[in-house]
């Protein structure tokens, strides 16, 4: 049976931080450090590496983090308390006022509604085709292809 991870911790990676400490500031700067310890890793996957927490870790590649930013793996991997969340409480209803269906008036017409019978405005710009007719496309007729 799976045991589900407890919901007031999370897992948060520091390599970024740490790094920061060590005045180390990009992951290229981190790569050039890696090379004498002989890890096969590119730079595009350092750089993932060192932006988010990875899956999955190589014990080698580890334990050179580890050696180069001098720290511990609980500097770079933390169990850090959740913030609670707050209940989210409705608003009431006498703010929204009534619920209104889709379609309905409320009797105020204004710009913009759907049934406001004022026709749309044009846009200051006229958009012509090669042919030089408006923008606006014409229905199929019937018959031709």
């Amino acid at each position: 049976m799976k045991q589900q991870a407890d919901p007031q911790y999370r897992m948060e990676w520091r390599l970024h931080t740490v790094m920061s400490s060590r005045n180390i500031r990009t992951a290229t700067e981190l790569h050039r450090r890696l090379e004498p310890y002989d890890i096969d890793i590119t730079s595009h996957q350092l750089t993932r590496i060192v932006a988010k927490m990875p899956a999955r870790l190589n014990t080698k590649v580890l334990q050179a983090l580890l050696n180069i930013l001098d720290c511990e793996a609980s500097d770079l991997l933390c169990r850090v308390p959740t913030p609670a969340r707050k209940k989210r409480e409705g608003i009431p209803k006498d703010v929204l006022g009534p619920p209104v269906a889709f379609g309905e008036s409320d009797g105020s017409a204004g710009a913009g509604d759907i049934d406001d019978p004022s026709p749309p405005a044009k846009s200051s710009s006229s958009a012509r085709n090669k042919s030089g007719a408006s923008g606006n496309i014409s229905p199929l007729r019937k018959g031709k292809k």
